[in-house]
């Protein structure tokens, strides 16, 4: 059972979807909800229920109105995730036959901000290496904050990592590469 709801009926405006229309949508995101895969989070059903509800509410199903749902969206960072839980709802729309084309294929995925975390003071540095009474933590603190290393890469340093006569740290970070 094929339906071409939402895709371009002749006579439909993509920006104003009709009442019928809308209770489909929400019926079809009830079933989608209720389908999700074995194994899914109740986290991720409900995340998927807030993300795509007014998606349904206020949006034709079809790349345009997926378009505007996510340039509308006030989340920022979070839009990728709202196309990934859109992706996955016209995916299962498309398995189930419910849609011919899946209009997902013609949006672009959002390209998430790269956020660049503020690093401590030299002042922020000194107090926390203060506040500790031994060295191991001093070292642990210096280093984290002098170095860049990450905390997984600190935590696995083994005693032949050290050189102790250039004073140097062989780092072994992601996928094995030394630093």
């Amino acid at each position: 059972m094929l339906l071409a709801f939402n895709q371009g009926v002749v006579g439909s405006s993509p920006s104003r979807p009709t009442k019928f229309r809308l209770q489909l949508n929400a019926l079809l995101l009830t079933e989608f909800v209720k389908s999700s895969r074995e194994g899914i989070s109740p986290g991720a059903i409900e995340f998927y229920r807030d993300c795509l509800t007014p998606f349904v509410r206020r949006y034709e199903i079809n790349s345009e109105g997926i378009n505007s749902f996510l340039a509308n969206l006030n989340c920022g960072s979070a839009r990728l995730n709202c196309y990934r839980a859109t992706k996955a709802f016209c995916n299962w729309l498309r398995k189930q036959g419910y849609i011919s084309e899946n209009p997902i294929r013609l949006v672009d995925a959002p390209k998430p901000g790269k956020q660049i975390l503020p690093s401590l003071t030299s002042e922020q540095d000194q107090y926390l290496i203060g506040t500790v009474d031994n060295i191991r933590d001093k070292v642990t603190i210096s280093l984290l904050a002098d170095s860049g290393i990450r905390l997984n890469e600190l935590a696995n340093i083994q005693a032949s990592d050290i050189d102790w006569n250039s004073y140097t740290v062989t780092i072994t970070g992601k996928g094995n590469k030394q630093r």
